[in-house]
């Protein structure tokens, strides 16, 4: 059986007041280098009934040869307590963590800001530098002022931000979301995909990767969109359970359909360019890519580890995480 301690798996970059946080609950062992494998992430697990974690490791399959979907996570000894400081946990469903025995706790809306920042950044980006002779994506110098922008999936922390964002630079925003009603965050609302991105010039995938949204970005979705407009992502492709299919979007840009794609990629630390999915995307000639760090700004990190300890104080207590998932 686990003993009442915590273990931090990973180099978070954790404050000494919130070192200190933890600190004051158990003792606390931490490790200052990422996982290589799932199964070392096990390993740094093993003993241990509270467990603050990133994503390496823990999001991935423990067997390379076994299932996509068969997560580190499940593999835990049941009734450990998992607090993940990040937001995207769509990829593990609710009755598969129950079904393991885990409490998983995590850290909504705690970048959505960082992420919405980044956002604007990259189609300014795309719009407003001037051209870089050396480089294969010519710039358009062109303002932003009655552009036409949808956010898929702006009811959320994300597309609320973006939203929010972008209306100040007088952009045209529409927001799409399946249930129309609910819409309020835009002064227009679509329901029907194809028809949300018909004319617009630039697209925000804020979608969650729940699993009706996997896989929905794929051809089809590509081709609907307008010739020559601009694919902007921050969420995880659909090869790792996410919304967007990369092979599909690299044949509309192939095919000059769209002008270009900015995206936020990576399923390891932030920052890490040998993450697979960032180095799929990463020299394509019409992509700006990043790897993760979309949401890494010191204002998301305080408040993701601030949102983490919260869970792993209240699971101590034997009290539901705040930010429970499952």
């Amino acid at each position: 059986m686990s003993s009442k301690s915590i273990v931090v798996t990973s180099p978070l970059d954790l404050s000494e007041e919130q070192k200190n946080r933890l600190g004051r609950q158990l003792v606390v062992s931490y490790h200052d280098s990422e996982p290589a494998t799932a199964a070392e992430w096990l390993e740094r697990c093993k003993g241990f009934e509270f467990v603050c974690s990133g994503k390496s490791g823990m999001t991935w399959p423990v067997k390379d040869d076994g299932p996509k979907d068969d997560y580190a996570l499940y593999h835990l000894e049941a009734g450990s307590c998992v607090s993940f400081p990040f937001v995207n946990v769509n990829l593990f469903p609710k009755d598969r963590v129950r079904e393991a025995g885990i409490n998983l706790g995590y850290a909504p809306g705690c970048n959505a800001g960082s992420v919405a920042e980044w956002v604007m950044l990259a189609i300014l980006g795309i719009y407003r530098l001037p051209h870089d002779e050396d480089g294969d994506i010519l710039q358009r110098k062109r303002s932003l002022i009655g552009k036409k922008l949808t956010v898929l999936g702006g009811n959320g922390h994300v597309g609320k931000e973006v939203i929010k964002r972008a209306q100040p630079f007088d952009m045209e925003v529409t927001n799409f979301c399946r249930h129309k009603e609910d819409a309020s965050s835009a002064p227009s609302c679509q329901s029907d995909l194809t028809l949300a991105v018909a004319d617009a010039d630039v697209v925000v995938n804020c979608l969650s990767s729940n699993p009706e949204n996997q896989g929905m970005l794929n051809a089809e979705f590509f081709q609907s969109m307008r010739s020559g407009s601009v694919f902007v992502t921050m969420t995880s492709p659909a090869s790792t359970g996410g919304v967007w299919v990369i092979p599909d979007l690299l044949a509309a840009l192939d095919s000059n359909h769209l002008y270009v794609a900015a995206i936020d990629i990576g399923n390891r630390a932030p920052g890490d360019e040998t993450a697979p999915t960032y180095l799929e995307v990463k020299d394509h000639p019409a992509i700006l890519a990043t790897p993760q760090i979309a949401h890494f700004t010191d204002v998301s990190a305080e408040r993701s580890f601030d949102m983490m300890i919260d869970n792993i104080e209240a699971a101590i207590k034997g009290e539901l995480m705040p930010y429970s998932w499952a």
